[in-house]
C-alpha cells in the first residue's frame, strides 16, 4: 500500500490516495485509516464507485459503474446497494426502486427496451408478489408473480379487450376461470398450459 496525503497519529487523517497493491486507488478524506465521508474508489477490473464512506466502504448515497455501461445510483450499506436506487444495463434495461443486499427488493419498476414493463414487487432480485406487467404491443397481466413468473390469481387482458381471470401457473393461465370477449358476459373457461381447453 502507499498512501499520498494527509497524517495525523501514524494513521491518514485528512485529504489523501491510497493505492493497494493490486493497482485499486481510494481517493478522498481519511480518518484513522479508512475513507469516511465523500470519496472515490477506483478497483484495478475497471469499476468505480463515488459517494459517501464509512470505514472504507460504500454507506450513504453513491454512483456506482461498471466497464460495460452498466451502472447503479443510490443507497449503499456496509458496501451494498441497500435502500432506494436506479440501475441501467448496456441493454437498456433500467430499474427503479427498493434495493435489499445488492438485489432489487419491495416495490419497484422494471423497464425494457422492447417497451415491456413491469411495475411491483420484489424480492431477492426477481418479481415476487403482486405486480402488472405491460407488454409493448398492448398485452397487460395484473396479479400475483412467483419467482419472476405469472402464478396465482390474477387478470390477462388482451389488447382487443378481452380478458382472462383466474388462476395462473408458471407463467401460464391454468385452471379454470371466467373468460370474456370485449362488451360480453363472462364465460366459465378453462386453460391447461396456457392453452384453452373448455369451452
Amino acid at each position: 500500500k502507499v498512501y499520498d496525503g494527509e497524517f495525523r497519529n501514524d494513521k491518514p487523517n485528512g485529504q489523501g490516495t491510497l493505492a493497494l497493491e493490486d493497482g485499486s486507488k481510494l481517493t478522498g478524506h481519511f480518518i484513522d485509516g479508512y475513507l469516511t465521508g465523500l470519496g472515490k474508489i477506483d478497483w484495478s477490473n475497471g469499476e468505480v464507485y463515488e459517494g459517501e464512506f464509512a470505514r472504507s466502504l460504500p454507506e450513504g448515497e453513491g454512483l456506482y459503474s461498471w466497464p460495460d455501461g452498466r451502472y447503479y445510483q443510490g443507497d449503499f450499506l456496509s458496501g451494498l446497494r441497500w435502500g432506494d436506487g436506479k440501475e441501467k444495463w448496456p441493454t437498456g434495461e433500467v430499474y427503479e426502486g427498493g434495493y435489499v443486499k445488492d438485489k432489487p427488493e419491495g416495490q419497484g419498476v422494471l423497464t425494457w427496451l422492447e417497451g415491456h414493463r413491469y411495475i411491483g414487487q420484489f424480492k431477492a432480485g426477481v418479481k415476487e408478489g403482486v405486480g402488472e406487467y405491460f407488454w409493448a404491443d398492448g398485452r397487460r397481466y395484473h396479479g400475483s408473480f412467483i419467482g419472476d413468473k405469472m402464478d396465482g390469481k390474477g387478470i390477462f387482458y388482451w389488447k382487443d379487450g378481452s380478458r382472462y381471470e383466474g388462476t395462473f401457473r408458471d407463467g401460464k393461465m391454468d385452471g379454470v376461470g371466467s373468460c370474456y370477449a370485449k362488451g360480453r358476459k363472462a364465460i366459465e373457461c378453462e386453460y391447461q398450459e396456457g392453452e384453452l381447453v373448455r369451452p
